[in-house]
């Protein structure tokens, strides 16, 4: 599980996510992002964190997601 001192984020984020770790949750994991937006901000957020090889991976899932995947009318 990630730490709080390698989150990063913003101070509402860090709030959130040590209210998470005390809440009786704290065992679950948190959901992982799904729809194309959430992979595109996910996948910045690693890139700030600087961990630039997951958030090139998050960014393939982004564009594959955007531009390949068929829309449901």
């Amino acid at each position: 599980m990630q730490t709080l001192a390698c989150l990063g984020g913003s101070d509402l984020s860090r709030l959130y996510f040590s209210y998470y770790q005390r809440s009786p949750w704290a065992t679950e994991p948190l959901d992982a992002p799904r729809h194309y937006k959430e992979i595109k901000r996910f996948a910045r957020i690693k890139w700030h964190q600087r961990q630039y090889a997951e958030s090139m991976s998050w960014m393939m899932k982004y564009v594959r997601l955007k531009f390949f995947n068929p829309r449901q009318p």
